[in-house]
């Protein structure tokens, strides 16, 4: 058995000690004793994990486990103010899966969880290394593209639309698939956090007024 419990110091302050106590067996199989090991615990190493624990659901979605919307906002500033300095540009993707209210309606919330994670996990396995996809909330993504131009922006956004409508979730009922709607442009030096984003929000709607599963590019 193991607990963690109170012990008093001999100086008069109480300690946090982890007790393990471990059986002494005769030859009949009764216990005739037991060991009891004590092992004080280090609160810094326990402060540092719950303190990187939090740190960790601070930043990332609880669903899909990739960014979420406070830390691609953080990535999003960091990368204008790389490009603002040294000129190395980048774009994003705005994504949002079509009819993905059917989906839910259809199939159940718990089938609809299913597919933003299997969307994560298609996309994340396509990026190059230094791309990152997060997850605004929803049914909406964002990805960082890192160092590219308006051709590479074109190719990256293309690729990623094509996978996700040849992936599938395998249900009993058969399989089922999904496509997205892409809003895709590159970032300015005016830009801010906030105009990155909502460029990119805009430019998905055209995809979806243009009928869907589609990528909509900004003319840059």
């Amino acid at each position: 058995r193991k607990a963690d419990v109170f012990l008093q110091h001999k100086d008069g302050h109480r300690v946090p000690v982890s007790v393990k106590a471990i059986p002494l067996m005769n030859q009949n199989g009764e216990i005739d004793g037991a060991i009891e090991i004590f092992t004080e615990i280090n609160n810094d190493i326990a402060f540092k994990g719950n303190l990187e624990r939090l740190q960790k659901e601070a930043s990332e979605d609880g669903l899909t486990k990739v960014p979420n919307r406070k830390y691609l906002s953080a990535l999003i500033e960091s990368k204008l103010r790389e490009y603002k300095a040294v000129g190395v540009r980048f774009g994003i993707n705005f994504i949002d899966i079509d009819n993905f209210k059917r989906i839910n309606d259809t199939y159940g919330h718990p089938i609809g969880d299913e597919v933003l994670k299997m969307l994560v996990k298609t996309v994340s396995a396509n990026l190059r290394k230094h791309d990152v996809i997060g997850r605004l909330g929803g049914e909406e993504f964002v990805i960082v593209y890192s160092d590219l131009d308006t051709d590479g922006l074109k190719v990256a956004s293309e690729k990623t639309r094509k996978i996700i409508e040849a992936s599938t979730l395998r249900l009993e009922s058969g399989d089922l698939s999904i496509t997205v709607s892409v809003g895709a442009t590159l970032a300015l030096e005016t830009d801010t956090v906030e105009s990155l984003i909502e460029r990119a929000d805009v430019l998905m709607y055209e995809s979806k007024k243009n009928g869907k599963n589609r990528v909509t590019y900004e003319n840059q």
